[in-house]
């Protein structure tokens, strides 16, 4: 199954592909807004560039960790925070790689691109729902075909 169809499944359940908080927002900012809109990170916008360029990536892992590591995180921007270098698939990357690819570097957000610019932020949930899908499909498939081998005398 390839990144296309995670995208269009996220998209199919009308869930917002991306969520985009501004370079000089605030900790607290990004925490309330991840709250409200129940999600686990959301991209940050590099300052005076063009949609779909973006500075880096807060999840709520790093939320925590200023929390814990900084006095002043409810007015700390959330660019001292942000994890900067991306690590993003493509829509045409098979989901297995890329739950692997999310395993190895213990990511638990990647940004989705098309053609190097990126459309969504998709999370783990989101891939685990296709597979599960799949998988689901896979087994009635299977027990369909038992099912018809069982039918016949011949086998």
């Amino acid at each position: 199954m390839k990144m296309k169809r995670v995208l269009a499944e996220k998209i199919r359940r009308k869930h917002k592909p991306i969520y985009v908080i501004a370079f000089d927002a605030t900790v607290k900012e990004a925490a309330k807004m991840m709250y409200a809109e129940k999600i686990g990170a959301i991209l940050v916008n590099m300052p005076a560039k063009e949609d779909g360029v973006y500075a880096g990536i807060v999840s709520e892992r790093d939320i925590i960790t200023s929390c814990a590591n900084y006095s002043n995180f409810e007015t700390l921007p959330v660019s001292k925070i942000m994890s900067r270098n991306l690590i993003c698939t493509d829509l045409e990357d098979n989901v297995n790689s890329v739950v692997r690819c999310m395993r190895q570097h213990h990511i638990r957000h990647i940004p989705l691109t098309e053609n190097g610019k990126i459309i969504a932020l998709l999370s783990i949930r989101d891939l685990m729902y296709c597979l599960d899908i799949q998988n689901e499909m896979t087994m009635s498939h299977m027990s369909d075909m038992l099912g018809a081998c069982r039918r016949n005398a011949n086998y």
